[in-house]
């Protein structure tokens, strides 16, 4: 069940995305494959956390909710308390971590959301590429029009392969992105390892 405030409507999947609001992180695109699957709309609340300082895409966001009839599946949250943040990371179903262009060479949201056990969808580019097929959903740079509506049914329709991608994502990550592995391979890098 939802904590306290949260106000999600009976039976929605809860899709998530974390980061500024601007065009890299795809919500337009991710709008848009709702706006032309009402059915699956009608089936999730996609939430959206961040700073909406690009005004210009935010109304360009906010002018598809309207035009598609999305307002009671899709929310914009804008910058929350780090306590709100994580009530929606723990009530998240499906995070939606699209970045294209990619911009960073690592990606805390990816970590914390694999660690989180929750399963994610990314673009297959960069560092997001480098998580395993298993583990996560990747999509084409640039088809979410084609490749998205396909996944996120698959994730809203069967709950069992959710939970099993998240905890191959948690097992995942708690393998690989560990503080002492990471100072390990950063001291052999250095040649600090004593040979």
């Amino acid at each position: 069940s939802a904590p306290a405030g949260l106000d999600i409507p009976e039976g929605r999947v809860v899709l998530l995305t974390v980061g500024h609001l601007n065009p890299n992180k795809r919500v337009l695109e991710i709008i848009e494959v709702l706006g032309r699957h009402p059915d699956l709309a009608a089936q999730v609340l996609y939430v959206v956390i961040g700073s909406q300082q690009d005004a210009h895409h935010t109304r360009a966001v906010r002018a598809a909710i309207a035009r598609h009839g999305l307002e009671g599946s899709v929310r914009l949250v804008g910058r929350c308390s780090d306590e709100e943040l994580q009530e929606w990371m723990v009530r998240a179903d499906v995070c939606l971590t699209l970045r294209h262009p990619v911009m960073e060479g690592a990606s805390l949201s990816l970590v914390e959301q694999m660690a989180a056990g929750k399963p994610v969808v990314v673009t297959k580019d960069g560092v997001y590429a480098e998580a395993p097929d298993d583990a996560v959903c990747q999509i084409d740079p640039g088809a979410e029009a084609a490749q998205l509506p396909g996944v996120i049914r698959m994730l809203v329709d069967d709950p069992k392969a959710r939970r099993a991608m998240g905890d191959r994502a948690r097992v995942h990550a708690g393998a690989v992105h560990r503080a002492d592995r990471y100072a390990a391979d950063l001291a052999c890098g250095m040649g600090m390892d004593g040979r």
